[in-house]
């Protein structure tokens, strides 16, 4: 098993009806914890002031529980993080937390988005909506646009041999099938110095076109980009 935090009101019976937020992360740059605002982007008071809970696992490849298990999921160990990430889900799910129609995926940034559109991908059947922000989507060719490459000792690459079968495993475009994918939203900023939109853009057609379910797949191009603790709460609650 893996720690997981949950986070709710106090008192608050936790039931199929209640609405779940699971936070996905994946990356040394980008730590978790149990915070009010965690994201930054008001998501995580709005959840718990509607009456939800906030799931946070600290799957392998954080930095949360230290470089030993920061270690067991980088690199060609990734599918270890999207494991983990479905573990934490099927854990929500069984104890009777919340149901697949309420159960939120939420990943943000470079991997974390990544993480979460990988498991959209791998396990449709676990979720009942998606969001990823600002993602890597592209583990082919991710390090050759903006400053990307900075991911590389985390993910590989894929000019070293040994780097491209475990990247083509867990590339969700190019793992995405014709099937009933659950709605997603897809966000990208045009400024945003580490990812280009492209990921965005890419994996968005790609889901659109396979979707089978009738359910929307969509995508948000911010046309400003800030870092999430200089940006100002309207911006966030837009």
């Amino acid at each position: 098993g893996i720690p997981m935090y949950l986070l709710h009101k106090r008192g608050l019976e936790l039931t199929a009806n209640t609405t779940a937020l699971l936070l996905g992360n994946g990356s040394k740059y980008y730590a978790l914890g149990p915070k009010y605002n965690l994201t930054g982007l008001q998501l995580v008071p709005f959840f718990l002031e509607s009456n939800g809970v906030v799931a946070i696992p600290f799957i392998r490849g954080t930095p949360d529980m230290g470089k030993f298990w920061y270690e067991l999921g980088i690199q060609d160990q990734r599918q270890k993080a999207f494991d983990d990430y479905q573990a934490a889900a099927t854990y929500l799910l069984e104890q009777g937390y919340t149901s697949i129609e309420k159960l939120a995926a939420y990943g943000q940034g470079p991997v974390g988005g990544l993480l979460v559109a990988g498991c959209w991908v791998q396990r449709p059947d676990l979720f009942g909506t998606v969001v990823g922000r600002e993602g890597i989507y592209d583990l082919l060719k991710y390090h050759q646009f903006t400053t990307a490459w900075k991911y590389a000792d985390e993910l590989g690459i894929t000019e070293q041999q040994e780097d491209f079968d475990p990247l083509w495993a867990i590339d969700p475009r190019r793992n995405a099938i014709s099937t009933e994918y659950p709605p997603a939203l897809l966000v990208a900023s045009t400024s945003n110095v580490e990812i280009a939109p492209l990921h965005t853009y890419k994996l968005t057609a790609e889901m659109q076109a396979r979707q089978q379910a009738g359910k929307p797949i969509i995508m948000r191009l911010n046309n400003n980009f800030m870092d999430r603790t200089m940006r100002p709460n309207t911006a966030s609650i837009e």
